[in-house]
């Protein structure tokens, strides 16, 4: 140990030299590395950061492996606070040992025209095993260094190559039941027989029981999920699946085990009166090869205009389809896409590889089915066993040619980052236990991250229940922000890629983007809404296990992105904002206009909160900034006209949204989402945000204020809140409101307990303590007092978000003390 002790004293004056806080004393483990050299492993969460004076910023750079690092090449993004680096500011680097190369790159601005978030690559050297660097950021005067001309090494030779199959998909339906009538039912004691091809061995029976008779959908679903046994447990040739709610209810489907098994017949021996109905979804087709050889594309890759520029890092970005070996046509979906990036003085080569099944307008859509092998110079760098990549979907896979992957992490300086606004304040406080990340890993190891496959999601989002992808951010999201443990790290990450499956994105060839409004005012993601010029072209075989929607919905891509600068989550945030328009009907949703207020109110929400996400996240100079900029503001604009005259357009006096189909109730949970979003673009200076907050920030901060008035704040957090009378009339203060909704309740004092499950982290007080948090920060009249009180009320609630911080967000700027002692009315 004292060889490590020398080591840190070392460290410590090289950072007094460079002005630099001292290194702090780490915990850890001693491991022996390579050579058998002993390595320090610190102890992660013991390490305290701290920048220089005068920073800006800094990250720590943490090496994981076990070797000397010559040349570590790191790209990462980083957001960055308004007016930090004004226009014409560079950015300078530093580490204890000087100056550290350094690009921006995909850069963002803010409202003031200052830098609010770039991609960076810097150019560190010399790493040791364990060691664990701080680099700071500092604003600069001037031109960026140019440094040395530099040419990027031999641009590896990369080969994909892909094995089509198109085995038959038998879709069969048990029984005729029409919605809530029930069809010709089946009986008791009769028997159904299903036969799959022409052997014998491949006929299944089924004897009907009491439990199974009847014509409506809980008894056929039992019979659909009787045959998929039947056939799962006893056929060798056969498989059978269902999907989707329920399981898809009276829907089977029968497949080949092996994919290029020839076609089968299908029939039903039966007697009885119930009927069977049976559709070829998919036709046999013998396997077709595929592949894409880019060697050309890549020659030119220096001709073109670069992702990522400058003296430290170069990233080219290509798509090339997929070619029939045979007839050399272009598969008209499948098609790959490559980004790939190249260090200076370093001959490994990352590229990030995305295959799409992703165009709205080209034909033959669907899902595919395929295996896929990626080769370099004929070593196999990626093996992909047969899997089905469903219609309008993608999956990326990120290799590194000539050598091994940096062993390296970094860390931001997370308060910072929080104050930079990308997202909302999340209480760094809270020490995440050990027990929560190590479940949380166990979670990752057993979950499936193939393509296509769920990770953690749950693939029907309209499930009921609450869940861990749906809040401001994501669980996993919030317990990296708080704890940047890697275990967090790759459970956000594969939670990203998986999300990428869902069936949500629509690229048109035209111009290599999401599909624009613009361009397609009409287009729809249901075919029997699209206008006749905009719709697209239907699916054949689109049979998914994902079912995506607005109301319940994840932001799944954009911390990703402002952590890796991937042009991969970049596009996912574009891909998710596009659909979540799409998705209304175009007459309703004003048609190019993109607006979203058909929806549930949470629905709006997180629908605001994606178009927000794109309008920040992609850089100044992408095609679709204008466009995500101007769907955002004309969505706060519409509702900023509404609510300006509630009398004239149906809004309650009381600020409180008012949901379509419950026109005379509230959903106070679901203000306090749009609340949560609202402020966020608000405080990122988004048009109209702030008139538009200041009106339904009143119904999430008011609830809380007039219990001397009549209305008991413990029913402040309650499921549903009646706020019209029967005759159609908005009740016009909360007293009216408390005698409408409990009118048995004559003393507050008799109901001491808060309502909306106030020991949860995530129940509806959760919720709507951190959308007090938000409002307090806008300082929205009341709305100090209400956190502060609500805050002392719900100390066993604040505990467990140490477990749970999916809504641990709290006011940037923390509540006087004074305020904690009276909520005596409003301010």
């Amino acid at each position: 140990m004292n060889r490590f002790a020398g080591i840190f004293c070392l460290v410590a004056a090289l950072a007094a030299r460079a002005e630099l806080p001292p290194a702090p004393q780490f915990k850890g483990e001693i491991r022996r590395g390579a050579e058998g050299r002993l390595v320090l492993i610190p102890e992660e969460r013991d390490a305290q950061m701290a920048c220089a004076a005068g920073a800006i910023t800094c990250i720590e750079v943490i090496s994981t492996g076990d070797q000397p690092q010559r040349v570590v090449p790191l790209t990462f993004g980083q957001p960055f606070k308004a007016g930090d680096l004004p226009k014409g500011s560079i950015l300078v680097a530093r580490d204890a040992h000087g100056g550290v190369p350094v690009q921006i790159d995909e850069q963002s601005s803010h409202a003031d025209a200052s830098l609010r978030f770039a991609v960076v690559s810097l150019g560190l050297r010399d790493l040791a095993p364990g060691e664990r660097r701080i680099v700071d950021f500092f604003r600069g005067a001037g031109e960026p260094l140019a440094g040395a001309a530099w040419t990027p090494p031999a641009i590896p030779g990369i080969k994909v190559s892909a094995t089509l199959y198109s085995p038959q998909i038998s879709e069969i339906t048990f029984g005729n039941r029409h919605g809530t009538e029930a069809g010709l039912p089946f009986a008791t004691n009769e028997v159904a027989t299903l036969q799959l091809g022409d052997a014998p061995g491949e006929r299944f029976s089924l004897r009907i029981t009491p439990e199974l008779a009847g014509g409506l959908h809980p008894t056929l679903t039992k019979i659909a999920y009787e045959f998929m046994r039947l056939v799962n447990e006893q056929s060798r040739r056969y498989r059978a699946f269902k999907i989707g709610e329920g399981g898809a209810y009276e829907k089977l489907w029968i497949t080949t085990t092996e994919p290029d098994a020839p076609p089968f017949a299908v029939r039903f021996i039966y007697s009885g009166q119930a009927r069977f109905k049976h559709e070829t979804l998919q036709h046999h087709r013998p396997p077709q090869r595929y592949e894409v050889s880019p060697g050309a594309a890549i020659e030119r890759l220096t001709e073109k205009r670069p992702r990522l520029e400058g003296r430290v890092a170069r990233e080219y970005v290509f798509s090339a389809p997929l070619v029939n070996r045979e007839t050399g046509r272009p598969h008209p979906q499948l098609t790959a896409r490559f980004a790939m990036r190249f260090a200076k003085d370093d001959p490994r080569v990352r590229t990030d590889l995305s295959i799409e099944n992703a165009w709205a307008y080209e034909p033959e859509p669907g899902n595919l089915m395929y295996e896929l092998t990626v080769t370099q110079d004929g070593n196999t760098l990626h093996r992909q066993e047969v899997f089905t990549h469903y219609h309008h979907a993608r999956w990326h896979k990120v290799f590194w040619t000539a050598g091994d992957a940096p062993r390296t992490r970094i860390r931001y300086y997370m308060p910072y980052f929080l104050a930079s606004r990308a997202t909302w304040n999340y209480d760094l406080s809270l020490r995440i236990p050990e027990r929560v990340l190590s479940d949380l890993e166990a979670q990752v190891e057993k979950s499936d991250t193939r393509p296509m496959a769920p990770a953690m999601l749950t693939q029907h989002f309209g499930t009921t229940g609450g869940r861990p992808e749906i809040g401001p951010l994501p669980k996993w999201t919030a317990l990296y922000l708080i704890s940047q443990d890697p275990r967090a790290l790759r459970a956000m990450l594969a939670i990203a890629d998986a999300a990428a499956g869902v069936p949500i994105h629509y690229r048109d060839k035209a111009t290599g983007l999401p599909v624009s409004l613009e361009d397609h005012p009409g287009i729809s993601t249901s075919a029997k809404r699209a206008a006749p010029r905009d719709a697209m072209p239907v699916a054949g075989n689109d049979i998914s296990p994902w079912k995506p929607d607005l109301s319940h919905q994840g932001s799944f891509a954009y911390i990703p992105y402002l952590i890796t600068g991937d042009l991969f989550y970049q596009e996912e945030i574009a891909f998710w904002a596009t659909f979540n328009m799409m998705a209304i009907n175009p007459g309703y949703r004003g048609h190019g206009q993109g607006l979203i207020h058909p929806e549930q109110i949470r629905g709006q929400a997180w629908a605001l909160r994606s178009l927000g996400e794109a309008a920040r996240a992609l850089p100044d100079g992408h095609s679709m900034k204008r466009y995500f900029q101007e769907r955002l503001a004309g969505n706060l604009e519409w509702y900023a006209q509404r609510h300006a005259n509630p009398e004239k357009s149906g809004v309650s006096p009381l600020g409180c949204l008012v949901q379509g189909d419950m026109p005379t109730k509230t959903a106070p949970w679901q203000d306090d989402f749009m609340t949560l979003v609202v402020a966020q673009l608000a405080e990122n200076e988004e048009p109209g945000a702030a008139d538009y907050l200041r009106s339904i920030g009143r119904c999430t901060t008011e609830r809380w204020l007039h219990e001397p008035e009549g209305f008991c704040r413990q029913k402040s957090a309650g499921y549903w809140i009646e706020i019209r009378h029967r005759d159609g009339r908005f009740m016009r203060d909360w007293p009216e409101v408390f005698r409408a909704n409990w009118p048995d309740i004559a003393d507050c004092r008799a109901n001491p307990a808060l309502d909306g499950n106030p020991g949860s982290p995530s129940g509806y007080v959760a919720y709507a303590l951190a959308a007090l948090a938000v409002a307090s920060d806008a300082a929205l009249p009341g709305a100090s007092r209400a956190y502060a009180w609500l805050s002392d009320q719900t100390p066993s609630m604040k505990r467990m978000q140490a477990e749970d911080p999916t809504w641990a967000i709290v006011p940037r700027t923390r509540p006087r003390p004074d305020l904690r002692s009276t909520m005596d009315g409003p301010q």
